[in-house]
């Protein structure tokens, strides 16, 4: 039987599909639920002179992928 359960929780607006399923399954199977949620930073390439990255390119990839939609 099913005891533990992991989910991947959006960070979105939008209502989270994943979250209410793993929500009926653990009950459903009297397991124990965990969710867990990802911030993701922005990936910056080290180069070998002092230039700097442009603050509209880091401000870019700091965008959440759902609210780029």
């Amino acid at each position: 039987m099913i005891k533990d359960i992991l989910v991947h929780l959006s960070r979105g607006k939008s209502p989270d599909v994943a979250m209410n399923f793993g929500v009926s399954v653990a009950a459903r199977m009297g397991a124990h639920l965990t969710g867990i949620a990802f911030r993701y930073e922005p990936l910056i390439p080290i180069t070998m002179d002092s230039y700097e990255m442009p603050p509209e390119v880091i401000e870019t990839q700091r965008v959440e992928p759902s609210s780029a939609r």
